[in-house]
């Protein structure tokens, strides 16, 4: 498995992770956000808010910059990993894999540039997302320790655990 596919396949495994807890949900936070309002274009902005509070933290992207505060509020809760962060690794690996591909560098600031434009239409959505968890978090949890064990336990740099003498 690629270490591509490798990070793929995580940010999928932990949105079912939290997809079990109440609250890691993004549906409820952007649920409850609509729910101030008291017309379509109320709930449509609050919604807006709710999304780029957690997200761009403004109107522009400000990547790199001194003032960065994209992400500042970031949550990994469940819609995230799959509808946000998914898809940024995705284009990212895509456009590292083209680089390579072609012989050339790759070149982070089209890429940003994509990516914000991405991110500010990303948060004028209006998909809807679980309220309720799915799932129970300890077979989730032991379905993926057993998945992640093997590459756990083949990291050099993590402590062993060893049985008390």
């Amino acid at each position: 498995m690629t270490a591509e596919q490798r990070v793929i396949d995580l940010l999928r495994d932990l949105d079912d992770l939290v997809g079990t807890r109440e609250e890691f949900l993004l549906g409820r936070w952007l649920d409850e956000a609509r729910r101030w309002g008291a017309t379509r274009a109320e709930r449509d902005l609050y919604e807006w808010n709710a999304r780029n509070i957690i997200t761009l933290w403004g109107t522009t992207c400000t990547e790199g910059q001194e003032d960065d505060l994209n992400l500042y509020a970031h949550k990994q809760w469940q819609g995230m990993f799959t509808s946000y962060y998914l898809p940024r690794w995705q284009e990212f690996f895509s456009g590292l894999n083209r680089a390579v591909d072609t012989g050339t560098s790759f070149d982070r600031a089209p890429f940003a540039a994509a990516m914000c434009r991405w991110e500010q239409d990303w948060s004028r959505r209006h998909d809807v997302f679980p309220t309720r968890p799915r799932g129970d978090a300890l077979a989730v949890s032991q379905r993926l320790y057993s998945k992640y064990r093997r590459q756990l336990e083949e990291r050099s740099d993590l402590p062993r655990s060893r049985p008390p003498a």
